[in-house]
């Protein structure tokens, strides 16, 4: 996409340039056309700097309905554009395999994600490190509060729910049953869903026993929800989100943007955006975080396939 829009830019200033010279060379033209004609190259010019500046491309991951992703991150969205003096178009995919496909191909230039899909960006498409959320990122078992379920080996012959299976919280929620023995498909009946809040609604509405969830997004559910449900246990923690950039960005439009985000913090412009999701602040990646992602690589590329 970039090749073509300097491609266009390019051949506008060809035309500019002929007007120019037609203007310059022709003796007969009237006041009146050789304004006409300025106009039109001025007009024509304009473009050209409109198609250098296309807007950038930020990927959500799509662990929350569509309507609340857009929410959460409007005021990350509208900070970026005034600091980067650039137009940001938001999107997302309908599950994370596509989600993860995309960023292989290179559909987005900023790339908000699940810490390991952010590791597997940078080891297999060269992305770069941006930033992460500070918080530590672990899964919560959420029950009804009249469930029967008291403990962890009460799920047995239970249903439990998770969202997309490539989430990080479904994998650290699945080894924190086995390791209670608790195998999907033997002791206990696994489905999916769409999002991470589709997942607890699901238990609150009575359609599965249990949720393996973000504890972020049970914290700010709705409070007609909240009273009604409880977090049996947590599981062990991660890094919690990451954002990459796409190694198409020039190195001053990278290091623009890391920049600007390292100082999205919750103690000012990140204000409103942490309280309203909970993710604490934000910061560097680390290589001590990359390496926490690295056993969960292989089981990812493995569901990729």
């Amino acid at each position: 996409m970039t090749h073509v829009r300097y491609a266009v830019a390019n051949t506008l200033r060809m035309i500019t340039a002929s007007l120019g010279r037609m203007i310059l060379q022709t003796d007969c033209l009237t006041r009146a056309c050789q304004r006409f004609m300025l106009l039109l190259a001025v007009l024509l010019a304009a473009p050209t700097h409109a198609a250098e500046l296309a807007p950038l491309q930020m990927g959500l991951l799509p662990y929350l309905s569509s309507d609340q992703l857009f929410k959460n991150f409007l005021p990350m969205k509208n900070y970026l554009e005034v600091k980067l003096n650039r137009r940001i178009e938001m999107s997302t995919a309908p599950n994370f395999k596509t989600y993860v496909q995309r960023a292989a191909h290179g559909d987005y230039d900023i790339y908000q994600t699940a810490p390991h899909f952010a590791l597997l960006a940078e080891t297999e498409s060269g992305y770069h490190r941006v930033s992460r959320f500070m918080r530590e990122l672990d899964g919560s078992v959420v029950v009804r509060n009249d469930s029967t379920v008291k403990r962890i080996e009460d799920l047995r012959g239970r249903t439990v729910i998770t969202p997309d299976a490539l989430a990080i919280t479904s994998m650290l929620g699945e080894q924190l049953l086995k390791d209670h023995g608790l195998m999907s498909g033997r002791d206990y009946q696994l489905d999916r869903s769409s999002s991470h809040n589709n997942a607890i609604l699901t238990v609150f509405n009575g359609g599965a026993d249990a949720a393996l969830t973000s504890a972020a997004v049970f914290e700010h559910l709705d409070a007609e929800y909240k009273r009604e449900l409880k977090i049996l246990t947590k599981t062990r923690t991660v890094p919690h989100m990451m954002i990459m950039a796409n190694p198409r960005l020039i190195p001053a439009e990278f290091q623009k943007l890391k920049s600007a985000l390292l100082a999205f913090k919750n103690n000012g412009a990140g204000r409103i955006f942490f309280e309203a999701t909970g993710y604490g602040d934000m910061g560097p990646i680390t290589d001590a975080d990359m390496a926490q992602l690295r056993p969960f690589i292989k089981a990812t590329q493995d569901q990729l396939k």
